[in-house]
């Protein structure tokens, strides 16, 4: 039977607008698990004249937290093997 999880632990990271978002003038982000785990959603209300820079604002602040969740993920990885 082929891994259900073949890329092993995973947090992604996303930044999004929607309708919802357009009316109320703000800027979705997340982090989530592999699957429908919702970890952190929260969301920016840009200055319309620099919503380009808001985006590269919350990428910058996503990917600062990658190299922690990584290290929790490798930890992990390490302590299942040694059982």
């Amino acid at each position: 039977m082929p891994d259900a999880n073949p890329a092993g632990p995973s947090i992604f990271f996303s930044v999004w607008v929607n309708d919802e978002a357009t009316k109320a003038d703000k800027i979705f982000y997340n982090m989530h698990a592999y699957g429908p785990l919702t970890l952190m959603q929260e969301w920016e209300k840009p200055d319309p004249e620099k919503v380009g820079q808001t985006v590269h604002k919350l990428v910058r602040l996503l990917l600062k937290m990658a190299f922690i969740i990584d290290d929790l993920l490798d930890e992990r990885k390490h302590k299942d093997k040694k059982r």
